[in-house]
This record gives structure tokens, sequence and C-alpha cells, in this order.
């Protein structure tokens, strides 16, 4: 699941350190859905994980969810569906460095310049932050 987090107008990327998917590349916070985990709980935990410093109780799902393949060093090549969230920054941000190589908060108009994991640019243009084409 990918969330995109708000502040400002502007929104929270991180630059994926290396060893982990998408490395290199910027990225939304987000991850896997533990077994018997509800998705709206999995977004919760992933945020905090990631992130921090975000207002779980604006946490709402929006868009629809997609099939994504991706490669991963610990997981290998899989498929799973992402569904999409959106919440609001209450606090600093506490990044996790192990995840983040490097992160900040981007105007939508600035996000095209970046190199974005495939996933991360299909949800910003479903939800229109940034223009197809």
């Amino acid at each position: 699941m990918a969330v995109v987090i708000e502040n400002g107008g502007k929104i929270f990327l991180g630059r994926k350190a290396e060893g982990q998917s998408d490395q290199g590349k910027w990225v939304l916070p987000g991850g896997h859905v533990e077994d018997g985990e509800p998705v709206n709980v999995a977004a919760q935990r992933e945020m905090q994980e990631e992130v921090g410093g975000v207002d779980s109780d604006s946490l709402e799902q929006v868009g629809r969810p997609f099939l994504h393949e991706t490669d991963s060093p610990r997981q290998g090549h899989h498929e799973h569906v992402c569904s999409t969230f959106r919440a609001t920054k209450t606090g600093e941000p506490a990044v996790d460095s192990r995840e983040f190589a490097d992160w900040a908060w981007f105007r939508p108009e600035d996000i095209r310049r970046l190199e974005l994991a495939d996933w991360t640019e299909r949800v910003l243009k479903d939800l229109g932050f940034i223009k197809s084409g």
C-alpha cells in the first residue's frame, strides 16, 4: 500500500536507501500488509514506522487498488495489490534512515523532475498530483 502524506500543499517523498526495493528512486511511504492485518491498520503502521509525525485520524483510503509487479532483494519478483491512502502531517517527521537515504516535501509541479518508482508515479497520476505525459 502507499500513503500520500500532505503538508501545506506539499507531498512527502523519500529516496530509497541502498539495498531496498526501488533503491535510489523517490517513493511514497508504504509497504506490505501482514497476514491477517486490515489494510488501513497496515497503512497506519507503515506510515508511523517510516515517517512518524502523521495524523493517523486523517488517514483515508482513496483511489482504486491496482496490481503492481516488483523485484525486491529479500522477496525476489512478486506481485501485490497496491491500495492508496491519504493523510496529513501533524508533527516533525521521524524518517527511518534504513528505509530512506533522503527525503523532502515536494510541490506537485516539482515532482516530475524526480526519478520516481513506477508505482509511486502511478498513484500520483491517478490522484491528479502530476499530469500524464
